[in-house]
């Protein structure tokens, strides 16, 4: 956690260590700090899909449905923009677990 910690330091600009920052909060269950570090990622378009799943999973966890569910719904329609063809295992993965929210 320091190190993407001190990363943010550096370039506070860096949505992507955001993301890495709010799983490391997401694993020892702070779900407030995630969820602080994936909403400042929310305006990078870039990073935005990754942002919202994970919200949506957090929500989900803090057991709060309609608002994984607000967030899986945006995800999920992000994806629909994505060509079949890009597809990855991981793209299905999140894909099928965002459907769960609906």
């Amino acid at each position: 956690m320091e190190f993407y910690q001190t990363a943010l330091i550096v370039n506070p600009k860096n949505k992507s260590t955001y993301i890495s920052l709010g799983n490391v909060f997401k694993a020892q269950k702070r779900y407030t700090d995630a969820l602080r570090c994936y909403k400042r990622c929310l305006s990078d378009e870039g990073n935005i899909l990754a942002a919202l799943i994970n919200i949506a999973m957090v929500y989900d966890k803090c057991g709060k449905p309609s608002l994984a569910r607000k967030y899986a719904k945006k995800a999920l329609g992000l994806m629909k923009n994505k060509n079949d063809n890009d597809n990855d295992n991981g793209f299905l993965v999140f894909k099928s677990v965002l459907e769960k929210f609906i």
